[in-house]
């Protein structure tokens, strides 16, 4: 492995194991522009101790202080008793961001959804994971009043998400990864809850059912409980059936 110049490290060269050192060089340590190492985990641990102890100096620590925080959070990383989040170990000293998961509003409307979109991308490109809440956009085969037909509904917009992380990926630190929620009272919940059926969709996202207590509750009485949902356009609650065709149904199809 090639080894940039650098001061003497804060501590002891970290001792890791090979599967170790095959995670940090496949993921952390810096590259050059024909794709060699020109970081060791020493270098690695060191870049990111200096930036975390640096920020000790803006609540009035001095140099001194500093050096030490430098040197407590470096062996606390070289003896893997602690390490921070991906981000923190690809970007300290390089880039800006450090944190690791954003929840990003998705608004009911083309522009917020594509806003949503753009924040993910550079996001994920820096390295970032995101979340996101459905349960805002209206359901499929609901009335968009600007054009006079209905909509497509969120599962479709939820593609243009997933295909928007492979894009980034491909020139991003690492693989993104996301988080899809939405609520068991969306009228598309089986549709969410179907979507993943094809295991080659969707394959970044992990997905989540948002349940309130009262609904548990609900259920926890026991007997025959009818599923209510909501339209979050009009506020229309609707029964959703028990037999029903999930990849396929539309609003219309929900009795009132």
């Amino acid at each position: 492995m090639a080894q940039t110049k650098t001061n003497a490290l804060p501590g002891a060269e970290p001792e890791l194991s090979e599967n170790a050192l095959k995670v940090l060089q496949s993921r952390y340590l810096i590259k050059d522009q024909q794709g060699r190492y020109i970081e060791t985990p020493g270098q690695l641990f060191d870049r990111v101790a200096s930036v975390v102890a640096g920020a000790e100096a803006a609540y009035g620590a001095d140099a001194r202080q500093v050096e030490q925080w430098h040197k407590t959070y470096y062996d606390m990383m070289a003896s893997l008793t602690f390490l921070p989040n991906s981000p923190t170990l690809m970007n300290a000293g390089r880039r800006g961001m450090l944190s690791a998961c954003f929840v990003l509003p998705v608004e009911d409307s083309i522009e917020g959804i594509f806003e949503a979109i753009k924040q993910t991308a550079l996001i994920q490109q820096a390295g970032g994971g995101t979340g996101f809440s459905f349960d805002r956009l209206r359901p499929t085969g609901d009335r968009v009043a600007s054009s006079g037909g209905t909509t497509s509904g969120p599962i479709s917009f939820w593609r243009v998400f997933c295909e928007t992380t492979k894009a980034i990926q491909q020139g991003a630190f690492r693989r993104g990864a996301n988080m899809g929620m939405m609520s068991v009272e969306h009228p598309d919940i089986l549709k969410f809850l179907h979507a993943k059926q094809n295991l080659a969709d969707f394959t970044n996202f992990n997905i989540s059912v948002k349940i309130a207590d009262a609904w548990m509750k609900q259920v926890l009485k026991g007997g025959k409980t009818l599923h209510v949902v909501k339209n979050p356009r009009t506020g229309q609650n609707y029964l959703l059936p028990r037999r029903i065709n999930a990849p396929d149904y539309t609003i219309g199809d929900l009795p009132k």
